[in-house]
């Protein structure tokens, strides 16, 4: 049995249960005083909720449907009252199936999370997160119910699904009395009698299944270690569903993602002081390097909090120590305490986690360890094949000590380096932008008794008076965790297919019979500005390149022209060529080359519009430099064989927006082009010629050019700009 966790006691009430005899809901004032029973299983797509259930029993109070529960109770069909819903065929078996053995077992109530919780209530579905554990825990029995294993066979329950599911793993640790049964509702064991099985396949400790050892006594990283292979259909569940293992609670906040789980470490840290949830990731043994090529660490390893319970799959063996047995493994004297052994208190701020630690500088680690770094640099090179960027990886400054040990009785040391100011960073060895080389190991596995001995080299100088580096307890400022970037928006059409961009020789038209168009909503976009654009020329300007044109020119209204403001004219183009077959990279085998220049020229006094089929500047266009570093051109590659991108190239130029760049203050605008297939919109009349995007989507290509409003910059020291007052 697991006991109660100190903020637990007493702390929670209502919960709404079914009546096993007429499968109406109850409400359980008291939980603590009252015999229940409760089911855990794993969700279908077909599950009953609590609105399905009110349904049904609302349905039974019309007289029909109290006709039909007599005439059931007359006929003997059941043992429930004329008023139960639970002949009814429409509902569930596996409610039905719980209702009845834990009527026969003599239970006048069950709670079942699909159907007692309304999760229309955000409120009552919060209160349910916080209160699950301790519902399970104060139940009499549990009852498992296994829909995918159809007999006793062993193997069928070792691949049970509901051995893989999240929220399950509090349900088999809080009862008292877990009962498994299979799909059709045949005994199978219990939690006691399956305790060897359910540690292999589970992990959790054979003494907290059997209650020998409380749940509190087992460390951070061990409890966290076993909901790491473990899945839920929301990522917030991961964290929400291991409030209870922690005794700690949190309000729910679904669309939050990974952030959950930040959350939830935070409210660990702050309620246990066990530093082991600092000693996630892979860790190496310092002293006896072994080939680490296969292991894979999340990118996020710099930081001190991990970003899912997944990243402590290989802490379970790290456990947390006193402060008597940090000491004895440093073998130092116990008198030493105050000078080398830091208290466990964190204080969690928005630039990262200050703490107190025992740390050995740069040359204290090098004396410590003179072979253990030339070791690793070599593995480095070896296993990185001469990378430039494993080669200079990060330069570590401390060496900081958790109080905790691995299984082997090895200290716990998180490797740091500092940035160009303060957090400081794990350092994960061997760590490189490239994906395919990931860090081999995060923590690193150090023999006490060593560092013991340079601890005590360290302060027989210091009282010899001669001058060393610091090896004590330090305050660090260390990374909370990394800012995730949000996900980009997909660039796939729903079907890949080629574009026929470059056809076979002998085809008629000059690039295959493939037109080119605006994107449908780039001339109202434009016009809202007041700016129009011509329709893009295509010509053939070699064998195997092609020049798209196109204009875009500021309106020359009477107000313009009345104010002598110089119109503004941006010509683009844009070159694709074919790529030879010895220069490719992969199936890239187009180059394409986006070039723009942005002229002014007076307004035309006549009052006629300007001409949009010159294509080229004129000799009286004042020619304006770009404000970004692009110098007016933009190079990219793609694949026109075998592409389901939608956007198939693109490029971003800042223009000015004015004739006053060079002054202090200017105008400038966004400009961005992209060259794209059509893509689920009805394109504007007359874009693809009277065709639809389904029939067009290898024979056409979409030219999209937006443009932003007109925002103001100051020239401040040169080329530094600053918004405009």
């Amino acid at each position: 049995m697991v006991t109660a966790l100190p903020d637990q006691i007493c702390a929670f009430h209502r919960m709404r249960c079914l009546d096993t005899t007429t499968g109406e809901f109850v409400w359980l004032s008291r939980p603590s005083k009252e015999h229940y029973a409760i089911l855990s299983h794993t969700w279908t797509t077909k599950e009953q909720l609590y609105t399905d259930l009110l349904r049904l029993q609302e349905a039974m109070l019309q007289p029909r449907g109290m006709a039909a529960a007599a005439e059931a109770s007359e006929s003997g069909s059941s043992a429930c009252t004329k008023y139960s819903i639970l002949d009814d065929p429409r509902l569930s078996e596996k409610i039905r199936g719980a209702c009845k053995i834990a009527r026969e077992a003599g239970y006048k109530y069950i709670w079942i999370d699909a159907c007692c919780i309304d999760k229309s209530n955000s409120a009552e579905s919060s209160e349910a997160i916080n209160s699950m554990f301790e519902w399970y825990r104060l139940a009499d029995v549990c009852y498992v119910y296994l829909q995918d294993v159809p007999g006793a066979a062993p193997e069928a329950f070792r691949r049970s699904r509901w051995h893989r599911r999240g929220w399950t793993l509090q349900e088999m640790i809080a009862p008292e009395h877990v009962v498994f049964y299979t799909q059709d509702w045949e005994f199978l064991g219990t939690r006691s009698g399956l305790a060897t099985e359910l540690e292999e396949i589970t992990r959790v400790d054979f003494d907290v299944l059997t209650g020998i050892a409380p749940l509190s006594s087992v460390s951070v990283a061990r409890r966290m270690s076993w909901a790491a292979r473990r899945e839920t259909t929301r990522i917030e569940d991961r964290a929400y569903s291991l409030l209870g293992i922690f005794g700690v609670h949190m309000s729910p906040i679904y669309g939050e993602g990974h952030n959950a789980f930040l959350r939830l470490q935070e409210k660990i840290i702050r309620t246990i002081p066990d530093q082991s949830i600092f000693a996630w990731g892979p860790s190496s043994d310092v002293l006896r390097p072994a080939d680490n090529s296969s292991w894979w660490v999340e990118p996020d390893t710099q930081c001190l909090l991990a970003s899912s319970p997944s990243a402590f799959e290989y802490s379970a063996d790290v456990s947390p120590l006193s402060a008597s047995d940090f000491l004895s493994i440093l073998q130092l004297e116990p008198k030493l305490q105050e000078q080398y052994v830091a208290p466990l208190h964190c204080l969690i701020t928005p630039h990262g986690v200050r703490m107190r630690l025992l740390c050995l500088d740069d040359i204290a680690i090098r004396d410590a360890l003179p072979t253990t770094f030339e070791s690793i640099a070599r593995t480095r090179l070896t296993w990185t094949g001469g990378c430039k960027e494993c080669a200079g990886g990060p330069n570590i400054t401390r060496l900081a000590l958790l109080r905790c040990r691995f299984g082997s009785g090895r200290l716990v040391a998180l490797p740091l380096c500092l940035p160009e100011q303060e957090p400081y960073t794990v350092a994960p060895f061997m760590s490189c932008p490239h994906w395919l080389h990931k860090a081999p190991f995060r923590t690193l596995s150090i023999d006490g008794g060593m560092i013991g001995r340079v601890l005590a080299e360290t302060r027989a100088s210091e009282v010899s008076g001669i001058p060393t580096k610091s090896s004590h307890i330090q305050k660090l400022l260390l990374l909370r965790h990394t800012q995730r970037l949000a996900p980009p928006k997909s660039n796939h059409v729903q079907e890949e297919s080629a574009i026929s961009l470059w056809p076979s020789r002998g085809r008629e038209g000059i690039h295959g019979g493939l037109t080119f168009h605006l994107e449908p909503r780039t001339r109202e976009e434009l016009r809202a500005l007041g700016f129009s654009i011509s329709e893009p020329r295509c010509e053939l300007s070699a064998p195997d390149q092609m020049l798209l044109t196109t204009t875009v020119d500021q309106g020359n209204s009477s107000t313009l022209r009345a104010s002598g403001t110089l119109l503004q004219r941006i010509y683009i183009r844009l070159t694709l060529s074919q790529i030879p077959v010895s220069h490719r990279s992969g199936d890239l085998d187009t180059l394409a080359r986006f070039s723009i220049e942005n002229t002014f020229r007076a307004a035309d006094t006549s009052g006629s519009s300007v001409d949009n089929e010159e294509l080229v500047p004129s000799l009286n266009d004042i020619e304006a430099p770009c404000a970004d570093d692009s110098e007016e051109t933009s190079v990219s590659e793609f694949s026109s064989r075998t592409s389901a991108q939608r956007i198939l190239v693109e490029a971003t130029f800042v223009i000015h927006a004015d004739t006053d760049w060079a002054e202090d203050t200017f105008g400038l605008r966004r400009l961005r082009l992209r060259l794209e297939r059509p893509w689920g919109h009805a394109p504007a009349a007359g874009d693809l010629n009277g065709r639809t995007p389904a029939t067009s989507a290898v024979e056409d290509l979409l030219l999209s050019v937006e443009l932003s409003a007109c925002f103001r910059r100051r020239r401040e020291r040169g080329l530094v700009w600053t918004p405009s007052s």
